[in-house]
């Protein structure tokens, strides 16, 4: 008799290690054989799940809005999770900026002063080239494919702030 967890879940393994091998195998085996079968299958059954969750959606329309806004309300009621998804948040737009900037040449297009993410990131800014491109879903934090898309249109570039202000400036008539 083993004295500990361990030592049995060693003994376990140990005896259930040849019946894990044959069951892989025979696993394997049989999907290659019954490849066609899975495939008819699939089919089939993917016009009646599409089906059911019509009606299902249909059916349980306002009971699935009303329980996810309730969820909502009770996760970020809780302190914890608060700062827990404050802190998702941000880790979520500095990885965008930092790709972005990567994405855009990493360094200012006027003054060619270089990113490095962990030192200076907040001192650079995207600046749209045609203003009439900017709205507020061109925001990347927001959304990002949209900005991807003016990003590789080089709609818009990389500039540091000083560089941006001056230009903005400029842009506005003021010098």
């Amino acid at each position: 008799m083993p004295r500990n967890k361990n030592e049995y879940m060693k003994k376990y393994r140990l005896e259930h290690k040849k019946y894990r091998e044959y069951e892989k195998e025979y696993s394997k085996e049989w999907r290659e054989n019954h490849l066609d079968y899975m495939e008819v299958w699939e089919e089939k059954n993917q016009i009646r799940r599409k089906e059911y969750m019509k009606e299902y959606n249909a059916k349980h329309k306002g009971e699935k809005k009303e329980y996810m806004h309730n969820y909502a309300l009770k996760y970020f009621s809780d302190p914890k999770n608060v700062e827990k998804v404050n802190q998702r948040s941000k880790n979520h737009a500095f990885r965008l900026k930092v790709y972005f900037c990567d994405l855009l040449g990493n360094q200012c297009e006027i003054c060619h002063r270089p990113v490095i993410p962990d030192e200076n990131l907040c001192a650079f800014e995207f600046h749209h080239i045609d203003p009439k491109d900017k709205e507020r879903d061109a925001e990347f934090r927001i959304h990002p494919s949209r900005f991807y898309q003016l990003a590789s249109e080089n709609k818009i570039v990389l500039l540091c702030s000083y560089c941006h202000k001056l230009v903005t400036w400029k842009e506005k008539g003021k010098t």
